[in-house]
Parts: structure tokens; C-alpha cells; sequence
């Protein structure tokens, strides 16, 4: 019997890119990822087997806000010169960014629901008194 490897046991999501062996995990909302730590930071592009840009990644201490600023310029800054690698790269960041803004929206709406449950009590306790 044939086992699996990690890549074949990883999920689809953008943002589960830990090791396994790792004490954090990322499949956890991406609208953290915007705090992300550079370790965070490093733990994704091993999760795209991309290591090889790890150590540009580290000296420039990349976090979790800057990464979500990329572009293609900026990646070719850090040493990111194979145009494969940046195409996917920026589509792995796209796909961060959508996911974020989605979450972020989502939570919007579920603030805007509280305030209307809040303001639909406040007149009912009004009507009683």
C-alpha cells in the first residue's frame, strides 16, 4: 500500500498551507490573514512548495498585511524572477484577498442584523412601558 503525501492529504483552501506538523493552523477564517506573522507567512509559501523564496521572505520580514499587498512588481523585488511562480503566487493571493473580503462582508451583515434585533427590542420595551 502506497501512502499519500502532504500534498495529496491538503485541503483546496487557499489558506491551509501549515504543516501538519505545525502548532498553528490556517484553516481558520483568512480574515486573519491580514495578521498574519512573517512565521505564518513563511508556513504558506512552504504549503505552495515555493521555499525557495523563503529566506527573501524572512530577511524582508513579510507579514500577513504586506503579503495581501502584493503585486507582481513587489514579488519580482523579492526574488521572485520565475513568472510561473509569480502568476501563481498572485492567483493564490487573489483567491486570499476574495476570501477575506467575503468574510469581511459577511461579518458587516451580521453587525447590521444585531444592530436591527437591538433597535427592534429597544422599541418593544418602549411599547410595554
Amino acid at each position: 500500500m502506497q501512502s499519500k503525501s502532504t500534498a495529496d492529504t491538503r485541503p483546496s483552501y487557499p489558506y491551509h498551507t501549515l504543516s501538519q506538523s505545525s502548532d498553528e493552523f490556517l484553516d481558520e477564517p483568512t480574515s486573519l490573514v491580514s495578521t498574519w506573522t512573517n512565521q505564518q507567512v513563511i508556513q504558506w509559501l512552504g504549503g505552495l512548495s515555493m521555499d525557495q523564496y523563503i529566506p527573501e521572505f524572512t530577511t524582508n520580514n513579510i507579514d500577513g498585511q504586506q503579503l495581501l499587498q502584493m503585486d507582481g512588481g513587489k514579488l519580482k523585488s523579492l526574488g521572485v524572477t520565475n513568472s510561473q511562480d509569480r502568476a501563481l503566487m498572485k492567483k493564490k493571493l487573489k483567491e486570499l484577498s476574495a476570501v477575506v473580503e467575503k468574510e469581511r462582508k459577511a461579518q458587516e451583515k451580521m453587525e447590521k442584523q444585531r444592530e436591527k434585533q437591538k433597535r427592534k427590542e429597544q422599541e418593544q420595551v418602549q411599547k410595554k412601558s
